[in-house]
């Protein structure tokens, strides 16, 4: 894979109420509240850029702890950009429905620790092509285990995938849905805008990451990026 290819991010997202902000221009504003951690470590990084995509003006740099704060339009689907030099970027669907407050931590993986896990699968991504990360958390930040048995498929039919996670969280081929690790991805994907279908599902999930339905998640690709789906289905 090249070293502008794919990210493997681990996302999770909760959030507290609160009251959104006016700019003169009477634009409802709301301020979300983050931090980027090393995915091997859990450490957070310093100095990772956190921006609304496509409008720089907006750009956060995380702190040494790996904290952030970024204020984005309210009631509008948003895609935030996450950028290190070492790591890969990604791109992160922001619902329309989301509010002002804290987002659980975003883990980003190395470049040469990508390129491992495209390895196991037999698959490198092209530098003008991205790639599609898929979760379904249990809604129990840490614990490891998340939502079982969940299948999905992709629209437009592209790329090459799903690949399902094992428990240990590596891709394979051997898996037809999803494990206790709960994820999976799609990699050489063409720019374009994607639609996940997700079968299996229980009751009650809501959507963290990606745009539409709970259970037909939307979000663009970028070149040298991965997007970021991911769900919570509280247990």
């Amino acid at each position: 894979m090249a070293k502008k290819g794919v990210l493997t991010t681990v996302m999770c997202l909760g959030l507290l109420a609160c009251d959104s902000q006016s700019t003169d221009s009477g634009v409802d504003m709301i301020t979300l509240d983050g931090v980027i951690q090393d995915a091997l470590t859990s450490e957070g990084l310093a100095g990772v850029s956190i921006c609304v995509v496509d409008e720089p003006e907006t750009c956060q740099i995380s702190s040494q702890s790996g904290t952030y704060s970024i204020t984005i339009s309210a009631s509008r689907e948003t895609e935030l950009q996450a950028q290190i030099d070492g790591y890969v970027s990604a791109v992160i669907p922001v619902p329309a429905q989301v509010q002002s407050g804290d987002l659980r931590a975003v883990a980003l993986l190395s470049s040469d620790l990508i390129e491992i896990q495209e390895s196991l699968v037999g698959v490198e991504t092209a530098e003008d092509r991205g790639a599609l990360i898929f979760s379904v958390s249990n809604g129990i930040p840490g614990d490891g285990v998340n939502v079982e048995n969940i299948s999905v498929s992709l629209e437009p039919a592209s790329g090459a995938g799903p690949f399902y996670t094992s428990s240990a969280g590596l891709p394979s081929q051997a898996l037809d849905a999803t494990s206790a690790h709960g994820g999976g991805l799609y990699t050489n994907l063409p720019a374009d805008t994607y639609t996940l279908s997700l079968s299996g599902l229980p009751e009650d999930c809501f959507i963290l990451f990606g745009w539409g339905a709970v259970d037909r998640l939307r979000t663009s690709i970028r070149p040298g990026h991965i997007s970021v789906l991911r769900i919570e289905c509280p247990q």
